[in-house]
């Protein structure tokens, strides 16, 4: 964040490989390959007190459920294409396998049951999808917005939607790549390649083009001259109907540091019609520094459930000063929990959990705790978990390795946050919706056959690790050699307080040797099999 003429940062938890946008309240949704739409049902720098291996609820939710996709031509240029579940017996792709580019339009240039929508891309499956968002007990829900089709399906298998975008002239922007490979060249399997050899489409690049979609009876907005407005003109846009003007405004309010809109601002907050307006004016003025107990109070009280939430989140700073107009705020805070919203509730326990606690903040949250909202509940247990006082664990003991083997464990280290770090965290917890724990897993500490090929051939789900089902799909790393292989083997096996026996070349080279002729990734069903 910029404040007072510096960019600050702070650690945040991993989400995604490409892509992720943020509607109107800030909640921010993306996706991962197989797994078309997940979103922050809070706000995730909450997780930072408890620690990063700690579980935030309302974190990562799987928005859309079902993963069916709906292309209009054959899709054999995928990953794993030869394969039964992988296409329809119509040969088109049946579900999400590279889901990127996520955006929920706040636009004004399409119809109006279009705002809010969430927009994404499966380029391997040539088509843009159109989610429909409905919010209900502070968790959003997704469905497909029309019935076995998509919002934007080609029959060009160049046509490679990657991102999309809300403009400044309130259109939808699609990012089209429009490129024959787009496989990473470490996951480009043996199949891959002949498909896209058979067909020229090695040939295919360098022909990237970005679409503009509008309504035919809504013409687009000018283009705004933002940088030369002034800044009763920013605050105007505040309430603008896009959402792009209004962050860009906010934005630009900050950067600019005129203390001068302070007024306007605070009028803006506290009587705009348009509680959007209300929000950015709150949240301006926050990124201004100038956020007081007055102001915050009549948020507290606003008509609005998302302005209240946005209220109970500012104030958090305020709370640990003890004074009549924050022990004032405090007391507002408490009743909050008696409110009627989701929202509101869900940060009231979030919120309680961050100040010094007394016994009436620990006894509103032991009554969220027994909310009928579900995400309340855990919110509520979450931040009663956090007001524990903390016990100093040991750290693990290193590997106990002879030097040779310690040599492949540090290689195997570089080779895992090289390659196996994104999706599996540098903790090895893994991540909801995207890869499994390596730590205590009973795939790591087992059958070394088993792990070699995985990282061989590749696995498709499901698997059950730690008693928790996974759907999703890890690709084939065959195409590293023997000894990068074991050092990855050897490094999860000897890390996070493991302690099992190394993995050698040798091995690798076997078992690579045994399935030579295995084009196929692995199931659980046949892992089990071998000893």
């Amino acid at each position: 964040r910029f404040s007072d003429g510096q960019w600050l940062t702070e650690p945040s938890p991993k989400r995604v490989q490409y892509g992720m946008s943020q509607d109107n309240y800030g909640r921010l949704f993306y996706n991962s390959n197989s797994d078309q739409l997940r979103g922050d049902m809070v706000p995730s720098h909450y997780i930072l007190k408890a620690g990063p291996t700690a579980k935030l609820p309302g974190l990562g939710v799987q928005a859309a459920k079902e993963q069916y996709v709906w292309p209009i031509r054959v899709n054999p240029g995928v990953n794993r294409g030869y394969e039964s579940n992988t296409l329809r017996k119509d040969f088109t792709l049946e579900k999400f396998t590279a889901a990127c580019g996520t955006s929920i339009y706040r636009g004004d240039a399409l119809p109006s049951d279009c705002v809010g929508n969430a927009f994404l891309c499966e380029p391997a499956a040539n088509v843009v999808r159109r989610n429909i968002l409905r919010e209900q007990d502070g968790i959003v829900f997704a469905r497909n917005a029309y019935d076995k089709a998509e919002f934007l399906a080609s029959t060009d298998e160049l046509f490679r939607p990657v991102n999309t975008y809300t403009g400044p002239d309130g259109a939808l922007y699609i990012v089209d790549m429009y490129r024959g490979i787009i496989q990473h060249r470490v996951f480009l399997t043996t199949y891959l390649r002949r498909q896209a050899e058979s067909r020229g489409l090695d040939k295919a690049t360098n022909y990237g083009r970005i679409y503009r979609v509008t309504h035919e009876a809504k013409k687009p907005a000018a283009k705004p001259q933002f940088s030369k407005a002034s800044a009763a003109e920013l605050i105007n846009h505040l309430a603008d109907g896009n959402g792009w003007r209004r962050d860009t405004a906010q934005r630009l309010l900050i950067e600019r540091s005129d203390k001068t809109v302070v007024p306007a601002l605070r009028k803006m907050a506290t009587s705009h019609a348009n509680h959007l307006a209300r929000l950015h004016g709150l949240w301006t003025l926050e990124g201004l520094q100038k956020i007081d107990a007055p102001l915050l109070m009549h948020a507290l009280n606003d008509r609005h459930s998302k302005v209240r939430a946005a209220a109970v989140r500012l104030v958090e700073p305020l709370l640990n000063v003890s004074s009549p107009p924050t022990n004032e705020l405090r007391n507002r805070i408490l009743t909050l929990a008696g409110d009627s919203t989701a929202d509101v509730k869900i940060q009231v326990a979030l919120t309680l959990g961050e100040i010094d606690a007394d016994e009436a903040s620990k006894t509103a949250l032991q009554s969220l705790a027994q909310s009928r909202f579900s995400l309340v509940e855990d919110a509520a247990n979450f931040s009663l978990k956090a007001l524990e006082p903390k016990a100093v664990a040991a750290a693990p003991a290193g590997p106990k390795l002879a030097p040779e083997e310690m040599k492949r464990f540090e290689a195997g280290k570089a080779n895992y946050e090289a390659v196996c770090l994104p999706c599996h965290q540098p903790h090895g917890l893994g991540q909801e919706g995207l890869a499994p724990p390596l730590v205590d897993s009973e795939w790591v500490s087992g059958s070394e056959g088993r792990l070699a090929r995985i990282l061989l051939n590749g696995l498709r789900g499901p698997i059950k690790v730690k008693g928790q089902t996974f759907e999703l799909d890890m690709p084939a790393l065959g195409i590293l050699d023997d000894e990068t292989l074991a050092t990855v083997l050897t490094y999860i096996r000897n890390e996070w307080g493991h302690a099992f026996p190394p993995v050698s070349a040798g091995t690798v080279k076997k078992v690579r040797d045994e399935t030579a002729d295995r084009n196929d990734s692995w199931t659980e069903e046949e892992l089990l099999k071998i000893p």
